[in-house]
């Protein structure tokens, strides 16, 4: 049997959005309000049109003296998610700033190597 092929999804936004919150969600099927103190990674299996994935999922601080070590974390990344929080004005404001840095330091998401599944040009949403 073949493997899974594996997806890097990073979580990026500001401290106190929900990325932890999310990343529990997946990882321990719960949702907790403690912040992330730096960072972590899960993996959880999906399914994508019938296909077999594998997301390798990463948890990382969006607080300001994370932001060095947190770019690290961009390389050979296939997905960021942007997290803001509804009732925090300045955490929407600022996802531009993590959508530039996305931009600049996800150069290689474009060629994510032979494991990519061929690509189908529609988009879509995926439940996991």
């Amino acid at each position: 049997m073949q493997s899974a092929p594996t997806f890097k999804l990073v979580l990026i936004g500001e401290s106190g959005v929900g990325k932890t919150s999310l990343f529990m969600r997946v990882k321990e099927n719960r949702f907790c309000s403690e912040a992330a103190l730096g960072l972590e990674f899960c993996t959880a299996d999906a399914t994508v049109d019938g296909v077999r994935i594998k997301l390798a999922l990463w948890d990382t601080a969006g607080v300001e003296r994370f932001r060095t070590l947190t770019r690290n974390y961009y390389r050979h990344c296939h997905c960021a998610l942007l997290v803001c929080s509804l009732d925090d004005k300045s955490s929407l404001d600022n996802l531009h700033r993590w959508n530039q840095d996305v931009d600049f330091y996800c150069k290689d998401c474009d060629d994510a190597g032979p494991t990519r599944p061929q690509q189908d040009p529609s988009p879509r949403t995926t439940a996991v």
